[in-house]
């Protein structure tokens, strides 16, 4: 094992980047402190792995919620093993809800040659994604998945994510914590954009880019219109040029 420490805080997104980039084995996975896997999970999703030759493998996820002391597990994902190319896998992770595939990064298994292709994206754009400490997840799992010739869906291993509130991404705070949220995912979304479109990509996927923004945007607005930060919302989308695909503009 080994700890990697920064010397600033440089937020998730390239925190993640640092630790990949130390990285040596043939597979890299990321477990949060707060989430739990089996002892075999990566042993099985491994052999599903090599038995498939999937380069990505997504385990079934389940949301665990704890209330008054008790355990509460929340549906699973998938109800079927299933098999996606690329385009498939970004198309759908684009238009998805957060209920049939899972953002976050965490508990898929992802081959090494996946992983560096994206780590040269993040570090073309490394200099405008300091402190991006959500939404990270989102730019993560959609280079992958672009990246991705074969994505597996294995039902015979479950990652549990433990969901908090108040946590990172189920309550924002104060108004500096909601400005702070928004101008990371924002940023990540803008990247996103650019990537697709130096790569003669944006128009392919324009329609599904916006069905993804828009996701996450209306993530925000109730708590937009809690601290009246319509306008600086504006400013943000504005800033990151995410105005032409947004719907919920007054």
């Amino acid at each position: 094992a080994k700890i990697i420490n920064n010397e600033q805080n440089l937020g998730t997104l390239l925190s993640r980047y640092k630790g990949f980039l130390q990285c040596t084995g043939d597979y890299v996975m990321c477990v949060d402190s707060d989430d739990f896997i089996h002892e075999k999970y990566i042993e099985n999703i491994l052999r599903y792995s090599q038995k498939y030759n999937c380069e990505v493998v997504m385990a079934n996820y389940v949301r665990v919620k704890q209330v008054d002391g008790k355990i509460y597990m929340v549906r699973p994902s998938f109800t079927k093993e299933q098999f996606w190319d690329n385009n498939q896998a970004f198309a759908r992770y684009l238009t998805n809800t957060n209920k049939t595939i899972p953002f976050i990064l965490n508990g898929k298994l992802i081959k090494k040659d996946v992983i560096k292709q994206v780590l040269k994206v993040i570090a073309k754009y490394e200099h405008c994604l300091k402190n991006v400490t959500m939404g990270e997840d989102a730019l993560y799992s959609s280079l992958i998945y672009y990246f991705t010739p074969k994505v597996g869906i294995c039902l015979g291993a479950i990652y549990h994510y433990l969901l908090r509130r108040p946590g990172q991404t189920t309550q924002i705070v104060d108004i500096n914590g909601l400005k702070k949220r928004m101008d990371g995912t924002y940023r990540s979304l803008k990247v996103l954009k650019d990537f697709l479109i130096s790569n003669n990509q944006y128009d392919k996927y324009k329609n599904e880019y916006k069905f993804f923004v828009n996701h996450w945007d209306s993530s925000f607005l109730g708590e937009v219109n809690k601290y009246n930060f319509e306008i600086e919302r504006k400013q943000l989308l504005k800033t990151y040029d995410l105005m032409d695909v947004c719907e919920n503009i007054n």
